[in-house]
């Protein structure tokens, strides 16, 4: 009987199953070796399968150069935006003026002339795209809209049943699972620990991207013009009844990160040949859409199980710079654009979001799949937008630098980047009636069904050497956006136009 035997040391177990010992080709270069199934399992690898080539880093380590010494809570009140630091500087707050109306009357002219991109079924194509939920979102979650019906999901107790319970590595695998049917791609998890708590989370922000208020000579608003984010010793969060204060109750929370996939080919639709925007949905359609379906999900999902659960309800309530969110979780890296983050999977096309919850998670850190480097070497997106807002040269600095003669005010200091002016971009989305030009030039929203763009994703993740080469060739192939919108009619696209099998292992 002892021929049906052997005896097998660990590690032989282990190099049987792949996970230890020599690799084939540029995989052994970068693959992670694990010594024991313990330790796979206790990996990040075990909670969330990425590419071979996106490598993990150090927790609180993104790829992108930073001195944490020098980040801290930023007052989103000085972002971009807002009427009050478009007065700040002069020349733009002059060109403000007249700017709504000057893209106003361009949009009714191009819908007039039935200019390509805003042609009669291009405009209704989204506005006809209405998603009606019978729910609003608030801080704490989902609540009834109006006269619409909604009924709140049933904690455990309220079913008889106890709270689930499982280790945060289970718990990571099953908030994986449970996001990805209600529409995320990614997700990330973290401790809101101190370094979150003092130098991620935002201390104030406005309460809508472009509200208004009735003095434009640089003073701060008040509080109750105001959004400002605190932990108070509270058994459950809150939001105050005039919405200026969200609460985090002061216990252990954890942070999920999340992205939903955007239909990439509206990225391209902006008019290439002219140099503007077009009315099909942009970066923030069918990913905006998805997202809302994460919030709902998420936060049913949560309280059934027996767990709190706070989210933003957009991008100006969110308590932190989610791209920052997403790089110190491991969905993205740094861009040259900055507004959005790139990932391995979907590149620039993704919407995020984030919650925070009671329930222990397994922490997910940075990855490296040599993206930023190769943001450095391309600059095809500050190469193609039109008002020249981002940074062209090869080398970020630390120094953010002064537009108008005056301090920067809509940046964060402590990363090495190229910084992106804001302030023009607004103004020129304003006059040009849209734009979106650098979504749809990124390099990394090209498509994948070439064999070729998984070889260039892997060969950039281990050797910077070929980046310019792959950079030019993005060009000379005419990579970007359609010379006119209205190609999109004649694409033979997967639904919503989104390939969603780019993170899928099963079901195929």
């Amino acid at each position: 009987m002892s021929i049906f035997h052997s005896t097998v040391s660990r590690r032989e177990f282990m190099k049987n199953l792949g996970l230890a010992g020599a690799g084939i080709g540029a995989a052994s270069l970068v693959a992670p070796n694990f010594h024991d199934v313990d330790e796979l399992m206790s990996s990040t690898a075990a909670i969330q399968k990425r590419p071979w080539f996106v490598k993990e880093r150090a927790f609180l380590d993104p790829a992108v150069e930073h001195d944490w010494s020098a980040i801290n809570r930023y007052d989103r009140r000085w972002q971009s935006q807002t009427t009050r630091i478009k007065s700040y500087f002069t020349e733009t707050w002059n060109r403000r003026e007249a700017a709504s109306a000057k893209g106003a009357a361009i949009s009714a002219k191009r819908q007039a002339e039935q200019a390509p991109g805003y042609t009669l079924r291009t405009r209704m194509l989204h506005s006809a795209n209405l998603h009606n939920f019978t729910w609003s979102k608030t801080w704490t979650g989902p609540v009834k809209s109006g006269s619409n019906s909604y009924t709140e999901s049933k904690t455990p107790e309220e079913l008889g049943l106890p709270k689930w319970t499982g280790t945060p590595e289970e718990a990571s695998k099953m908030m994986n699972a449970a996001m990805r049917y209600y529409g995320s791609v990614l997700n990330g998890y973290a401790e809101f620990d101190q370094t979150w708590k003092d130098k991620v989370l935002v201390k104030y922000t406005t309460r809508g991207a472009t509200k208004e208020w009735s003095s434009n000579n640089g003073a701060l608003p008040s509080d109750a013009e105001s959004l400002r984010y605190e932990f108070e010793n509270v058994d459950k969060g809150y939001a105050t009844s005039d919405g200026s204060k969200y609460v985090f109750p002061n216990k252990p929370l954890w942070i999920i990160t999340t992205i939903s996939p955007v239909a990439s080919q509206f990225l391209k639709t902006p008019n290439a040949e002219a140099g503007y925007g077009s009315s099909f949905p942009g970066p923030n359609g069918t990913g905006g859409t998805l997202s809302s379906f994460v919030y709902g999900g998420t936060f049913r999902f949560l309280r059934s199980l027996g767990y709190e659960c706070y989210s933003d309800t957009g991008h100006q309530s969110s308590p932190f710079n989610e791209n920052m969110a997403n790089q110190l979780t491991g969905i993205n890296e740094q861009s040259r654009q900055q507004n959005y983050g790139l990932n391995a999977e979907y590149g620039n096309a993704t919407y995020p979001t984030t919650f925070q919850t009671n329930l222990p998670l397994a922490p997910t850190p940075p990855v490296d799949a040599g993206m930023w480097k190769f943001c450095k070497t391309c600059g095809f997106c500050a190469i193609n937008c039109p008002p020249g807002c981002i940074e062209s040269h090869k080398e970020p600095t630390w120094e953010i630098p002064p537009y108008e003669g005056k301090e920067v005010t809509f940046h964060n200091k402590g990363i090495k980047a190229f910084w992106n002016n804001f302030i023009l971009c607004q103004e020129y989305r304003s006059e040009a009636s849209g734009c979106s030009q650098c979504w749809g030039y990124c390099t990394f929203s090209v498509d994948q069904a070439a064999m070729v763009h998984a070889l260039v994703k892997q060969t950039i993740s281990v050797t910077p050497l070929f980046n310019s080469f792959f950079a030019t060739m993005g060009e000379v192939f005419g990579y970007g956006n359609m010379d006119s919108p209205e190609e999109w009619w004649d694409m033979s696209l997967p639904m919503m136009g989104i390939d969603t099998v780019k993170t899928a292992w099963k079901g195929r």
